[in-house]
């Protein structure tokens, strides 16, 4: 049960990685320093996530990610 929970944290936590770094994606665009900067500590951000989870975790949250609207 633990760790069925924290299999979905994981997921959970990427999913919202994605949607943050797709949206600091949009605003870099603008090419204001700030925003691309926050664009960079996003990807950052999905990265560190993306590690700690497993293949199968990842590939679960991406394809959560695509559902939702948030990679487009």
């Amino acid at each position: 049960m633990k760790s069925e929970r924290l299999r979905a944290d994981k997921v959970t936590s990427l999913v919202r990685a994605l949607k943050e770094e797709t949206h600091a994606d949009f605003l870099s665009a603008s090419g204001h320093r700030s925003h691309v900067d926050g664009a960079e500590a996003a990807t950052r951000k999905r990265q560190t996530i993306e590690a700690n989870c497993t293949q199968a975790e990842a590939r679960a949250a991406w394809a959560e990610a695509e559902n939702r609207g948030y990679l487009t």
